[in-house]
């Protein structure tokens, strides 16, 4: 925490000194990665400046600069949720890192890891950002949208945390070396600079790294002036903390689903993996989580030391073969929420006990090509290479560690399924893996029916709209949103159901504002509100793919802070899973799952770890652009065909408007179209198949198959 007043009192002294950039030439400098985003995207004048300033002393007056269009984006990340386009950060990213290459200065990015809350009552001081966030919504529902944009964009509800990693995607893209420190980037940068080897030459930071031992800090950049500011070092039981999200969390369903046991379990579930390899002191630590809801109530998470189910990653486990205590297979009940969730959240990967071998990861290369090791991969292994994935499973005897970065996340991948019980310790599917399997065999199975549904409907070039489905990996399209969807449905979360309370959608009020010569806004919202259950399915369904926006596009609107909810649950199931991943990663390094040389660990893992686990799933944040895309475009049908229009003549009208509203800010609207119709086939697939082994109940498969029926008849 920064040293109230301190930065004047060095300003006031005159302590901070300043020197030409040329000073620093052929440098490698360690760079706060939090500081220099914050002053960056303050900073930031935008391109029609023609300047990046960097982590420039600009930053005082950066809001003069500050280009409208990031303004623009920054306030939309509130209402529509999710991150700044990635788009828009790859930009800004490459701008500023040509700064340092112009400058002959090599950059290496830490970012905090874990944070330590302070010992602090939760929740003492009022939080202000929901009010900001509910008197913008008001401005919006008023029609007043420049008030509204203002309101959210002075909220500060945009968290860097919450794109971190799409910005280390964007320095990964740039070809910068970056990395996540374990707890705090002041530690982290303080140890690259005062070991032996000297990994950096110095420190960019706040002022608060005087704290630690190093000999001076640099404050700034200026790439405009060519100059930078630093000063001389003269100075000598946990708790997870839930604060309000974006929606502001006044739903009933959004508060039942933070603190339900089916959530709290996949959080624990990282927790669980860590706690089994730390000492018994911090085994014996009890974690709660306090909501700020109910801010005198502490939720107690269940963190496990002593896993009760047998598993190959576990040290000193009994091998029970994935089954239960009547020798029975858990297949089905353990896809359930709840208790059973627990059974497997302390698994360890234990390469003493048994080592997976994974060198059918790299080779599955050589045999079909260039394959990307991802979850389809994974899944489509324990389909087609069952035979010989148990073939190379070794028991005793001798093992074979992962050694490549191909290896390394298709064990980390080939856990993650497990821990969600996709896939059994037998490496077989359960009836959530038979699920998500074969939606995405069914997705691929219907792409060419898709494309042409889409050429028909909306008349769309077929070169367009045209999915990219490599043969040999069939499955790729839309495999993390799946995982996704089949966790929310299991968590009982993707419905249609109305929030309590409901908000006022103005969607359809604002199509029939825009729209010359539209139906009748009274018979119109009648017959939307016949249909707004399937809608509201269907939207929710499409908010989990990705809109790919342009580098600088604003959302022309409009906003649905309904969907919001539905988001702020999304995200905190796709965050929780992305950590899962990451612990995973981690475990393999505490448990002698890598292989060592000298005491070190190789090249490849580290160069995967370091970089933020750049290849692991679930780095893009969500937010509610497609849903909110697809939800205009039903309500425009639904409304013409209450003038009588056939349907096929509803859906030119509303495709035409659809592309003229939102395809100057996308990177490829049709593509990101296809995609959420293809979402919505494989969901539905999904869901019959969870049906049929009993998983979800007959009201669920039957919301899905009406939904379907009645979306099918309108994409004809």
């Amino acid at each position: 925490m920064p040293v109230r007043h301190f930065d004047i009192y060095l300003a006031e002294r005159q302590l901070i000194q300043t020197a030409p950039l040329s000073v620093l030439a052929g440098s490698r400098l360690g760079i706060e990665g939090h500081y220099w985003l914050r002053r960056v995207l303050k900073a930031y004048g935008g391109t029609s400046t023609g300047k990046s300033t960097g982590s420039s002393n600009n930053a005082a007056n950066g809001n003069a600069h500050a280009s409208k269009e990031l303004e623009h984006i920054l306030a939309s990340v509130v209402a529509l949720g999710g991150a700044p386009p990635i788009a828009t950060l790859q930009a800004i990213v490459d701008k500023e890192i040509e700064q340092f290459r112009s400058n002959d200065i090599q950059p290496f990015f830490v970012f905090n890891g874990l944070s330590l809350p302070r010992k602090e009552r939760p929740f003492s001081t009022e939080d202000l950002r929901p009010k900001k966030r509910a008197t913008a919504w008001e401005a919006y529902e008023a029609g007043r949208i420049d008030q509204a944009l203002s309101g959210w964009g002075s909220s500060g509800s945009v968290n860097q945390n919450d794109f971190i990693h799409a910005v280390l995607v964007a320095l990964s893209n740039a070809g910068v070396e970056s990395m996540r420190a374990p707890y705090a980037a002041w530690a982290q940068l303080a140890y690259l600079q005062n070991q032996a080897r000297g990994m950096v030459n110095g420190v960019v930071s706040g002022s608060e790294l005087l704290m630690w031992d190093v000999d001076r800090v640099i404050l700034s950049l200026d790439f405009d002036k060519g100059t930078f500011s630093w000063i001389v070092n003269n100075l000598a039981s946990g708790m997870l903390v839930e604060g309000q999200p974006l929606c502001n969390g006044d739903t009933q369903e959004y508060r039942n689903f933070i603190k339900s046991p089916s959530f709290l379990d996949l959080r624990s579930q990282s927790l669980n993996l860590l706690a089994c390899n730390l000492h018994r002191f911090f085994q014996n630590k009890n974690v709660t989580s306090v909501f700020w809801f109910e801010a005198g109530v502490e939720y107690p998470m269940q963190v496990q030391t002593t896993p009760p189910l047998g598993s190959r990653w576990i040290p000193d486990a009994r091998a029970t073969g994935g089954k239960d205590a009547n020798g029975a297979n858990d297949a089905k009940s353990v896809t359930k929420p709840g208790p059973t969730l627990a059974k497997t959240s302390a698994w360890v990967a234990d390469e003493r006990r048994r080592q997976f071998h994974t060198s059918w990861a790299d080779g599955g290369e050589e045999e079909h090509g260039e394959v990307p090791v991802d979850i389809a991969f994974c899944l489509t292994s324990v389909d087609a290479y069952a035979r010989k994935v148990k073939e190379l499973a070794l028991v005793g005897g001798e093992r074979k560690l992962p050694s490549t970065r191909n290896e390394f996340v298709a064990l980390v991948l080939l856990r993650l399924l497990e821990l969600r019980q996709f896939t059994t310790d037998s490496q077989t599917f359960t009836a959530l893996g038979k699920a998500i399997y074969r939606g995405l065999n069914h997705g691929a199975k219907v792409s060419t029916s898709i494309q042409q549904t889409l050429t028909r409907t909306l008349g769309i070039g077929g070169e367009q709209v045209a999915l990219s489905v490599d043969p040999a990996n069939v499955l790729k399209p839309n495999q993390e949103e799946l995982f996704v969807a089949l966790e929310l449905v299991r968590m009982e979360q993707l419905h249609g159901r109305d929030y309590n309370p409901t908000y006022h959608s103005t969607i359809i009020d604002t199509y029939l504002q825009q729209t010359p010569n539209a139906p009748d806004p009274a018979v119109v919202s009648n017959l939307y509100h016949q249909h707004r259950r399937h809608i509201s399915l269907i939207s929710r369904v499409f908010s989990l793919v990705i809109f790919n926006m342009r580098a600088f596009g604003t959302w022309p609107g409009p906003y649905d802070r309904n969907l919001l909810v539905f988001n702020s649950v999304a995200r905190a199931v796709h965050r929780a899973l992305r950590i899962l991943a990451e612990t995973v990663l981690l475990s393999m390094a505490m448990n002698d799952g890598i292989p060592k040389k000298d005491s070190s660990f190789s090249e490849e893992f580290l160069s995967l770890g370091m970089d933020g686990g750049v290849g692991l799933p679930f780095s893009t944040d969500l937010h509610t652009c497609m849903g909110i895309i697809v939800e205009v475009y039903l309500g425009a049908i639904v409304a013409w065909e209450s003038t009588g229009a056939t349907t096929e003549a509803a859906s030119a009208k509303a495709w035409a408007y659809v592309a003229k509203t939102y395809g100057g800010c996308a990177v490829d609207l049709a593509r990101d179209f296809s995609k959420g119709f293809m979402l919505w086939v494989q969901v539905v697939e999904a869901v019959k198949s969870l049906g049929a082994d009993k998983v979800v109940g007959k009201e669920v498969v039957e919301e899905y198959v009406k939904a379907e029926e009645w979306f099918k008849a309108r994409r004809k």
